[in-house]
């Protein structure tokens, strides 16, 4: 373990044990062997959070900020990266298109073994020269439906859907499937006219507060099929940490989760607790732990310890 992660381990463990005084006990924490693997689980989470913001130029490495591969935008290169190609666009000018590639992303996923092939195959046309970039798709929402009749047997050889979609439909008919979700995304982000104008309206209606502004979204986002409450978490606090719209969720949006629920009923000790309930300790002890994200790390960490709380293993997937 690296001096400084030694050091986070240290810091999340003192957090914990305030926690636990000044708020309520951590059964599931009650051996040794399932605190390592929950603040490992933290710290796993953390370098996820971290990495997002070394991308995005946010945080640099040994002094500099590290520099992205123009290759890491073209469709037609195996780099290609809907992340970092966010950067890049948002770097440009390219708002929208940073946020729709944010959105191919939540929506396709990466696979542990293909990768970001599925958002690459569709965002670059299946190497025909053309993209699906946001000037194009929202010229035309139906062209891409259509696109997908023609083409979903081929896309969906190329790859598959990452770990958080894959129980996703890539048909271009079938109701919340691929074809469903890309038009009516479009359609709720060309009611305000951009997603720039979303936030704006947003901070004249609701305020400026991250955390206000990711809720109201998250409510909004319901209007975008087949992207239930984990498309809607990841997609937006996603945005949110590459700097894209200024939220942050302020609780872990435990209704409707499995496996970060079932994390928070074995960290608390109550098998049968209300999502409310835990959500409620899990805001106390983000704010215990004052890091950017808190409630995204816990809600990381908990839904992967569940899987093995005596062992730390990380999952990749």
């Amino acid at each position: 373990m690296r001096p400084k992660d030694i050091q986070v381990s240290q810091f999340l463990n003192a957090k914990l044990c305030q926690f636990e005084i000044e708020i309520v006990r951590l059964p599931g924490l009650a051996t040794p062997q399932n605190r390592l693997a929950f603040v490992s689980q933290l710290l796993e989470s953390i370098h996820r959070i971290e990495y997002v913001k070394v991308i995005s130029g946010q945080l640099p490495v040994n002094g500099r900020i590290r520099q992205i591969s123009r290759n890491c935008i073209d469709p037609n290169q195996s780099v290609f990266d809907p992340l970092k190609a966010a950067v890049l666009e948002q770097s440009s000018g390219n708002h929208d298109n940073a946020c729709w590639l944010v959105f191919l992303a939540t929506h396709f996923g990466k696979n542990l073994h293909s990768g970001w092939a599925l958002a690459r195959n569709y965002y670059g046309q299946l190497g025909s020269g053309d993209i699906w970039d946001w000037h194009t798709i929202v010229a035309d929402p139906k062209a891409s439906r259509k696109w997908f009749r023609r083409n979903q047997i081929e896309l969906f050889a190329t790859g598959k859907f990452g770990n958080h979609r894959k129980y996703q439909s890539i048909d271009a008919d079938k109701p919340n499937g691929t074809g469903d979700a890309i038009e009516s995304y479009i359609e709720w982000v060309k009611k305000t006219g951009s997603h720039i104008q979303i936030i704006r309206d947003l901070h004249i209606t609701h305020g400026q507060n991250p955390r206000t502004v990711f809720a109201e979204m998250y409510r909004q986002l319901d209007e975008v099929r087949s992207f239930g409450r984990t498309a809607k978490f990841d997609y937006l606090t996603m945005l949110g940490k590459l700097g894209l719209a200024p939220v942050e969720p302020g609780s872990t949006y435990m209704t409707g989760s499995t496996g970060p629920l079932d994390g928070a009923r074995l960290l608390f000790g109550e098998p049968d607790g209300k999502p409310k309930t835990l959500d409620t300790h899990l805001i106390s002890l983000g704010d215990i732990l004052e890091l950017p994200f808190s409630m995204q790390i816990l809600e990381d960490a908990l839904c992967n310890w569940q899987k093995s709380p005596a062992q730390f293993i990380p999952f990749r997937g």
